[in-house]
């Protein structure tokens, strides 16, 4: 009965006869969770087509390709690049594998976008010895997983890699520490941090994160026998879709350093790594030291820094101070100067939706 309902549903809106086939036309629906997928070809689930060195790029049975050891591409190819079928909005993967060695000739590629030379946002990260800097700028925001960001033990031991799509950023996560933000649609460009801690940052001028879109897996052989080592029938592989403007909360670092402010001790001026806040209706700051000090607040608008607080803010000793930018900006920092030795307490930016 339900399939009945569900063949003529599909058929007003797909088209098609009687004999509609209902395993097809659910492609744009479907998960691609493990449950789903048991005792089912991963070409149900996934688009699959490949290049070869010399020849044209065609279509490949995704189950001679995608083994529980890996996506595996044969010598004399370049590209084997992995579709899902379904498509998602403000979407998240996640990837969950080792990483092997690359060559200068090779890449790993996993991102969401429409294929080559898609108009929409291309979000996602690289990996990939050829390339030095993350993507962002144009319509990519994809971050390169530069070595200082990856775990020691990348290569003997599995760890999660996700990307989520928000309707102002992309975020690119390792485990649960975020590395990369690449903010979307900004009216001009702002300077480009990467491959320090705490995490890259930089913008692209298109939009389009309101599309839904595939998620894709590319891998590079170079033309040598190449494996991206993650299983697709253990849940590895996971992608769905999310919340527009997810609430943030980002502490604050000296800028292009691992030094976290929340329980440091110092005696010197400090400026902060930037906080990405563009999109976000609610910023709110919070800061908090055991001793006397003054805390700036900065913005990037216009081409530089500018001081969104006059003065800045004279800071009273073991007293929280919770200020509330209100307005459009892409990212802010803050310039803290105490009077002298002190500990700073709290050091944070929380970021809400409507």
């Amino acid at each position: 009965m339900f399939e009945d309902v569900l063949k003529r549903v599909l058929q007003a809106v797909f088209g098609g006869g009687s004999s509609i086939d209902l395993d097809a036309s659910l492609d744009a629906l479907q998960s691609i969770q493990l449950e789903h997928r048991i005792d089912r070809s991963l070409n149900d689930f996934f688009n699959g087509r490949i290049s070869p060195v010399v020849g044209v790029t065609h279509k490949i049975d995704l189950d001679t390709y995608w083994t529980s050891s890996g996506l595996r591409i044969p010598p004399g190819h370049r590209f084997l690049s992995v579709y899902t079928r379904a498509v998602y909005l403000y979407g998240h993967i996640g990837i969950w594998t080792k990483l092997g060695p690359l060559s200068i000739d090779n890449f790993d590629l996993i991102e969401f976008e429409t294929g080559g030379g898609s108009r929409g946002v291309k979000a996602g990260f690289l990996r990939g010895a050829a390339f030095e800097a993350p993507r962002w700028g144009g319509n990519s925001a994809t971050a390169l997983l530069a070595d200082i960001f990856l775990p020691a033990d990348y290569a003997t031991a599995e760890h999660l890699y996700s990307i989520k799509v928000n309707r102002p950023n992309v975020e690119i996560y390792i485990d649960e520490n975020l590395i990369g933000v690449g903010l979307i649609g900004l009216p001009e460009p702002i300077p480009v941090w990467q491959n320090n801690p705490p995490y890259n940052l930089g913008g692209c001028k298109v939009t389009g994160t309101n599309i839904a879109v595939p998620a894709l897996i590319e891998i590079d052989g170079g033309g040598a026998e190449y494996l991206f080592p993650c299983n697709p029938n253990s849940n590895n592989y996971i992608a769905a879709n999310g919340d527009p403007l997810p609430p943030r909360q980002y502490a604050l670092y000296t800028e292009n350093t691992a030094t976290k402010w929340n329980g440091l001790a110092t005696n010197v001026a400090r400026t902060s790594h930037p906080v990405p806040v563009w999109g976000y209706p609610r910023k709110t700051l919070v800061f908090q030291a055991n001793a006397a000090g003054n805390l700036a607040i900065q913005v990037y608008v216009g081409g530089g820094w500018r001081a969104w607080v006059p003065g800045g803010i004279t800071l009273v000793a073991n007293q929280l101070e919770v200020y509330n930018l209100n307005g459009e900006v892409p990212i802010m920092r803050a310039v803290y100067t105490p009077v002298g030795a002190d500990t700073i307490t709290l050091a944070e930016c929380y970021l809400g939706g409507e």
